[in-house]
């Protein structure tokens, strides 16, 4: 039981610390006048390493884990069918957020399409936002159910 103390804490940690690396995006392109890519370029590859790390943790050894015990328990298998809904959803979000990623991954590409580069991003940002509040307020609450 030792491999899975505090992974709740640890992954709702990881989902503050990917927050903070997009705040640091939406703060270079909205408050500065003539925002640059090389910063935002900085900010992105901290961003894809750290959510790389999450991914890992969530999708390797939380859900796998959470299902285990739901089906351990013989019971609620609606429970997941629920959570393998949610995974294949999160699976489609991080395919747009790679792509989104791969794009822009020079200083280069976001300097010659700046415009572009805004409108795609905060819709990533808010869609994540809402998948992060998501996932601590539902999907996290199993963990403690299938113990």
């Amino acid at each position: 039981m030792e491999k899975f103390e505090n992974i709740i804490l640890i992954m709702i940690g990881q989902h503050r610390i990917l927050q903070e690396d997009l705040g640091l995006v939406a703060m270079e392109i909205t408050t500065n006048k003539d925002p640059r890519g090389a910063e935002i370029v900085k900010y992105l590859d901290k961003f894809k390493k750290d959510l790389m790390e999450h991914l890992h943790l969530e999708n390797d050894v939380f859900y796998v884990e959470l299902i285990r015990r739901i089906k351990a328990k013989n019971e609620d298998l609606d429970s997941v069918d629920i959570i393998e809904g949610f995974i294949t959803e999160m699976e489609k979000i991080g395919d747009v957020v790679v792509a989104f990623l791969e794009k822009y991954k020079t200083a280069e590409n976001i300097d010659n399409a700046m415009e572009d580069f805004k409108t795609e991003f905060f819709p990533i940002v808010k869609t994540l936002n809402t998948r992060i509040q998501f996932e601590e307020g539902h999907v996290y609450t199993y963990w403690d159910l299938y113990e």
